[in-house]
């Protein structure tokens, strides 16, 4: 299997992630390109990956087949867009194979395209929920500096 992220700049001169790909080569004699998921995909692969993401996460794709066998076939159909009756048809190492690729491409996306923006967008609004002291009444010992909160907004107690 091979891998052919790329990054290039645009006209602004910041680099644009071009969506990761990997060719996953299965012994099967099928040849499978994934790419990331789409927004479409992203609730029924989310639904797919949770109860098995711990153990994908450590590398366990025994342990996440072993305790959800479905789900972990699922994440992968979804995935390598491919559908259930083809992927049921798999010697198991091509499904672990085609399991890592499909995990390998949409978590390097994630990491070097959505995190860093999700990251910003959370910053942003965590500044400005402090700034306008919204953040007081979750967080008790914490004060708002004068004229932070709305007009009307009672202080809260100590």
């Amino acid at each position: 299997m091979t891998a052919s992220p790329a990054a290039a700049a645009d006209e602004t001169g910041l680099d644009v992630i071009e969506p990761p790909k990997m060719i996953a080569d299965l012994r099967c004699g099928l040849i499978v390109e994934v790419s990331p998921i789409k927004t479409r995909e992203l609730p029924g692969f989310a639904r797919a990956i949770e109860p098995i993401g711990a153990l994908i996460a450590q590398g366990d794709f025994m342990g996440a087949l072993a305790v959800h066998a479905d789900k972990l076939i699922e994440a992968v159909c979804i995935g390598a867009r491919l559908d259930r009756k083809q992927v049921d048809e798999f010697d198991l190492d091509d499904l672990l194979t085609l399991a890592g690729v499909v995990v390998q491409v949409n978590a390097d996306f994630f990491s070097r395209a959505i995190a860093p923006g999700l990251a910003k967008i959370l910053g942003d609004l965590w500044a400005v929920a402090a700034d306008e002291g919204v953040l007081d009444a979750f967080l008790p010992g914490r004060k708002s500096s004068p004229g932070s909160s709305p007009p009307g907004t009672p202080e809260p107690m100590s």
